[in-house]
């Protein structure tokens, strides 16, 4: 409550980021959205290895990634990254579900890059991906 978001949107990104709460990241480390390490972060990290894409290529390198106490905290945290990233200042700006979804999936999620159109990444940490 009070966040200038819809729990609706915040809970299916949740959902199709963590495969289901399937992925390593999101079952043992609670950080369900893929939301990494940023300079301004001041938790616990854990490294994995990633999809990225640098110049339309695919490429997977090793990278930190936010790690949280349990869910709730997962999800203050991911409204206090989006508030903190102008990339997603549209988010709070919107007045329904369907127009927050996208604007997420014009900014990028944070496991994907803006204009991906909301596809869900392909996480190396979730099962039978080849990561982790």
């Amino acid at each position: 409550q009070g966040t200038g978001l819809c729990a609706s949107v915040a809970v299916y990104q949740a959902a199709l980021e963590s495969g289901w709460n399937s992925s390593v990241l999101s079952h043992d480390y609670h950080n369900f959205g893929g939301i990494k390490n940023a300079w301004d972060w001041k938790g616990q990290v854990i490294n994995f290895n990633t999809r990225e894409v640098f110049d339309g290529k695919e490429v997977y390198i090793k990278d930190g990634f936010r790690v949280y106490k349990d869910a709730a905290d997962y999800f203050r945290g991911r409204v206090a990254f989006l508030r903190a990233n102008p990339r997603y200042r549209a988010l709070f700006a919107v007045d329904s579900p369907e127009s927050e979804a996208r604007a997420m999936a014009a900014a990028g999620t944070p496991g994907q890059p803006p204009g991906a159109g909301g596809r869900p990444p392909r996480s190396p940490v979730l099962p039978g991906s080849g990561g982790g």
